[in-house]
């Protein structure tokens, strides 16, 4: 999976799955474009779709050359084996994956580790988002080395100015897994190599039982919560609050 996106914690978050809306709406026919029309690339594509947040599915003539490029298992190790990797680990078939990422349900190891793991115990271990404590590191180190060989594009022309934010990789769960209900404000791209994956998605202004109590929703579809109310663009007024208080302390400070 490759995506520009930002889970939403906090306000926004999952409600319990008992709660979860599995067919409060009428399903949408949702558009299917070809991925190799030259006449979508850039700013066609993105007034299209990116600017009216409009979902669509991208086919591709191609995609046969693109997964028979797509390195094996054995390549991944050769790449990746020691790259440290943030797992999810579940004590039996009982638990899901997906719903918290807390230290309990979390476990380091290498990638080498993860993907020889003892068949009748893997279905018990999900790699997933991978979260990085220096502000300097755009990747973690898996997505770093399959952008740097190209096994995962830094840009595509598709997208126009968009600029690839993050990049993860989702493997395991052979069983199964969800996210759970969440928004994301940034522009996601996903590309399933191998298994099956369900979107199930819905309007910023359908009921749905989120936590938190919605402050306002912007004309882009970004919903900001009285907790944390933010700009049209995702920016904490908070942080810019905080922002503009250090630019007047400077300023009295030079004066």
């Amino acid at each position: 999976k490759t995506s520009y996106d930002d889970v939403s914690k906090g306000d926004g978050a999952p409600p319990p799955l008992a709660k979860r809306p599995r067919s409060a709406t009428a399903t949408t026919q949702i558009d299917r474009v070809d991925y190799d029309d030259v006449k979508l690339v850039g700013s066609n594509f993105f007034q299209n779709y990116i600017a009216k947040r409009k979902p669509c599915i991208l086919q591709t003539n191609k995609a046969a050359a693109k997964m028979a490029s797509w390195p094996s298992m054995g390549k991944l190790e050769d790449i990746l084996g020691d790259c440290q990797v943030q797992v999810e680990q579940r004590p039996d078939d009982l638990q899901t994956f997906g719903q918290s990422r807390s230290s309990k349900f979390m476990t380091d190891m290498s990638f080498a580790e993860f993907i020889r793991q003892d068949p009748s115990k893997r279905h018990l271990y999900y790699l997933s988002t991978q979260e990085e404590t220096s502000e300097d590191k755009q990747y973690s180190c898996l997505t770093e080395r399959l952008v740097q060989q190209k096994h995962i594009p830094a840009h595509l022309p598709l997208a126009g100015n968009l600029q690839l934010q993050s990049c993860h990789v989702w493997m395991g769960a052979s069983q199964g897994s969800c996210s759970g209900l969440h928004h994301d404000f940034h522009d996601n791209f996903y590309c399933v190599m191998a298994g099956r994956k369900r979107l199930y998605l819905y309007p910023p202004a359908a009921p749905i039982p989120v936590y938190g109590t919605r402050d306002t929703i912007h004309p882009n579809g970004l919903i900001s919560y009285t907790a944390k109310p933010t700009r049209a663009d995702g920016v904490p007024l908070a942080e810019l609050l905080g922002e503009e208080s250090k630019r007047v302390s400077e300023r009295k400070i030079h004066k």
